[in-house]
């Protein structure tokens, strides 16, 4: 659950484009969590939003930081050639 709802967070900051302030987040009218229920998940502190964003969700930590847009790589899947008796 936790897991899910910083996931969540995550990837609405990188569409943002940065880390909010908590007030900045309180006044936004389309987010996927209140204010409340995302500081009681980190447990009470705010700055613990951005710290965990960076530890488990690198990629999209990447993208608020930086505005980087991580590309997904392509599955290249090699044909199974099957290996008769001679």
């Amino acid at each position: 659950m936790r897991g899910l709802i910083l996931q969540q967070v995550a990837e609405y900051f990188a569409a943002k484009g940065k880390y909010m302030t908590y007030a900045e987040y309180k006044e936004q009218t389309d987010t996927p969590v209140s204010a409340a229920m995302l500081k009681r998940v980190t447990g009470g502190s705010w700055s613990r939003v951005q710290s965990r964003i960076q530890k488990y969700f690198p990629e999209l930590s990447a993208q608020i930081e930086g505005g980087v847009q991580v590309e997904e790589e392509e599955v290249v899947v090699a044909p199974v050639v099957a290996k008769g008796k001679k």
